[in-house]
């Protein structure tokens, strides 16, 4: 009964870590030297304007890229593109440590409402790139919430049951 218990709590531990990996949402690229992951998006609506019939929303973006490495990183480029394939890049160098803020000043956007936006980053020379210095994200901008949220909807309902059954196994065979 023992051994049963001790593998059956092996068995919850390896899947709560299992989803966490699998479910993780992070952006990051690493390298030896360098790490550079998205750190944090923000948006900031500045101007709705009419043209031709159209009516187009201009956003500031901010994306916040970040170098938890120990050498300056290679030139990286940061590269918004809306649904419609219009698309901007800043090319910028991260000092090991530090934050850079890559900052799209007034970028339109075709509509009113809800947007999405792809955000890639990557060395801007050719030969560098590879899965080290490169990633991909979409952040969501004309919502009510414009971060990115790192939660997996319903995760939190499987640790709840995994506790629960660890809870009562413990007190089954504590019984005994």
């Amino acid at each position: 009964m023992k051994s049963t218990f001790l593998l059956m709590s092996m068995i919850i531990l390896i899947l709560i870590c299992g989803f966490i990996n699998i479910f993780s949402n992070d952006c990051v690229a690493e390298n030896g030297n360098y790490a550079i992951f998205i750190k944090d998006t923000s948006t900031n609506l500045v101007d709705t304007l009419e043209k031709g019939g159209t009516i187009y929303e201009y956003y500031d973006i901010k994306i916040t890229m970040h170098n938890s490495g120990d050498a300056i990183s290679d030139d990286i480029a940061v590269k918004i593109m809306d649904a419609e394939g219009f698309n901007d890049t800043i090319n910028k160098t991260i000092r090991p440590g530090e934050d850079e803020i890559y900052l799209f000043s007034n970028y339109p956007l075709m509509g009113v409402g809800a947007h999405k936006l792809d955000v890639s980053y990557y060395a801007t020379e050719l030969d560098k790139r590879n899965d080290y210095n490169s990633g991909l994200t979409t952040i969501n901008i004309g919502t009510t919430d414009n971060k990115n949220n790192d939660s997996t909807p319903g995760f939190e309902i499987v640790v709840l049951v995994c506790g629960i059954f660890l809870f009562l196994s413990l007190k089954k065979y504590k019984r005994k």
